[in-house]
């Protein structure tokens, strides 16, 4: 998990990427990343040989800023992709995050289970 995550706010997994990098490429690749609130790459322990998937998670206490934040990893992520710093990556769930201005409505929870595969 990265160091920025606050240890006592609950964090909830909001969309797994894959890549050939490592845990600690990843969190590399953010650390400069000072707009960025609290977040942890946590690694999924079902991944296609060769590949790791990392469930990124986010502190949920506010759905908006959660919202918020996850975006801001997945872009940070693929502009990381496409200058070649973060190698064979792709968003495996959490696509269709970076086309919401808003989270999602989902009656009963705030944000559901997520979609930590591990």
């Amino acid at each position: 998990m990265s160091s920025r995550a606050n240890p006592s706010a609950p964090m909830r997994p909001l969309a797994v990427v894959e890549t050939v990098s490592t845990l600690g490429d990843l969190q590399h690749v953010l650390s400069s990343e000072r707009d960025l609130s609290a977040f942890a790459f946590q690694k999924c322990n079902e991944s296609p040989q060769g590949y790791s998937w990392f469930n990124v998670c986010v502190e949920s206490a506010d759905p908006i800023e959660a919202m918020k934040t996850v975006r801001s990893v997945l872009f940070c992520l693929l502009d990381a992709a496409d200058r070649g710093v973060v190698e064979h990556f792709r968003i495996v769930i959490g696509t269709d995050l970076l086309r919401r201005s808003t989270p999602p409505a989902r009656e009963g929870s705030d944000f559901g289970g997520g979609p930590c595969v591990a």
